[in-house]
């Protein structure tokens, strides 16, 4: 993956194939749990510098019904997944992680930041060039 992410490259998924992500066989963990590193220490309450009530400058990526959370925590949930473990062994195993990956190569390719938004683009660019399944091959196989 880190031929479409370069920043995986020093990490235990610089080698993961698309192909293995796209098939839960890519070793991921299954679940981090974000979240519960936005409480308050030793609380169940969440820490109002992470989130808001309404959108505000910083705090524009919504995750519920009235609640924004800080927009630069999403480097704090990518730098979990680049320093996750990976499994011990190849087998299938349903994970989400790779999905939070695949956002950021679509970002990064379309230079937005809105997922609708980028995956859109993304897909009418590669649906439109005369090298479109010679891409879609080598994405999905990882050559």
């Amino acid at each position: 993956m880190s031929l479409y992410l370069p920043s995986l490259d020093s990490t235990n998924k610089a080698n993961i194939k698309i192909i293995d992500v796209l098939t839960h066989q890519a070793r991921l963990f299954p679940w981090i749990p974000f979240y519960l590193h936005t409480y308050l220490p030793h609380s169940k309450r969440l820490n109002p510098n992470l989130y808001k009530h309404a959108p505000k400058p910083g705090y524009t990526t919504q995750v519920a019904h009235n609640l924004y959370i800080l927009d630069s925590y999403r480097d704090s949930i990518y730098k979990k997944i680049y320093e996750s473990q990976l499994l011990r062994r190849k087998r299938y195993k349903y994970s989400d992680l790779g999905f939070y990956l695949f956002q950021k190569i679509i970002e990064q390719e379309t230079g937005q930041h809105s997922i609708l938004l980028s995956l859109k683009t993304f897909m009418f660019h590669w649906a439109h060039t005369p090298r479109a399944s010679v891409h879609c091959n080598i994405f999905l196989l990882g050559k």
